[in-house]
């Protein structure tokens, strides 16, 4: 009989270890899946605060890239004004040049007739203005 009692005794531990394993998976789980939550509820905080600061990023960077984008149309319209001033300040000079060359044509002839020229070769006081 102590041989059964000593079987029972062991089949006895044997369950209670049994139980015990049983019971402390089932703690284990749920204290797994706690933290496992909490974890997860940090990683989506987290998540929310990086879009946010993403977000705010690409506002950045979109609004940088009006600026730069405003900043090329203006040089581009700076560039076609000075173009144009070029061009104008190009025709005035042939303008210039063709009026003096009509007017040192016009003195030509002046001088070609001799009463032009004496009068022409004539100084004037300092005093009378010329026109």
């Amino acid at each position: 009989m102590a041989a059964y009692a000593q079987l029972i005794k062991l089949l006895l531990v044997a369950g209670l270890a049994a139980g015990l394993a049983f019971w402390g998976r089932g703690c284990g789980k749920e204290a797994g899946l706690a933290a496992g939550a909490k974890e997860r509820t940090a990683l989506q905080e987290e998540v929310v605060d990086l879009t946010g600061r993403l977000n705010g990023c690409i506002t950045s960077l979109n609004f940088a890239n009006n600026i730069a984008d405003q900043a090329a149309a203006e040089a581009i319209r700076q560039q076609d004004r000075a173009e144009q001033a070029v061009r104008r300040a190009e025709q005035a000079e042939k303008d210039a040049a063709r009026r003096v060359s009509n007017l040192q044509a016009e003195l030509a002839r002046a001088r070609s007739n001799p009463d032009a020229a004496a009068q022409l070769d004539l100084e004037l006081h300092p005093s009378i203005p010329l026109l």
